[in-house]
């Protein structure tokens, strides 16, 4: 793996999305687009270093693209700082 900083590009990334897939759910429907595009921006980052990351960012992307799906986006920055930081 590189160094850490796309570490913390991917968790910025994945932050975005959960605050956008929040409003978008509770109010304001046009930052779903954001949210997918934050998604998507992590997705790329975690993909030169940890595909198997970038499969499952992805995989929250398409389930929350297909539908009434609120992705849990903590439990996937949980996985993607345990890969990247397992020491804590």
């Amino acid at each position: 793996m590189s160094d850490n900083g796309c570490v913390f590009c991917i968790v910025k990334y994945l932050f975005e999305a959960q605050t956008l897939v929040l409003e978008a759910h509770l109010k304001y429907p046009e930052q779903r687009e954001w949210a997918i595009k934050n998604f998507r921006l992590a997705e790329e980052k975690a993909m030169a270093d940890t595909p198997y990351i970038s499969r499952l960012i992805m995989a929250e992307r398409v389930r929350y693209q297909a539908g009434n799906y609120v992705p849990n986006i903590i439990n996937l920055i949980e996985t993607v700082l345990d890969v990247y930081c397992p020491e804590g």
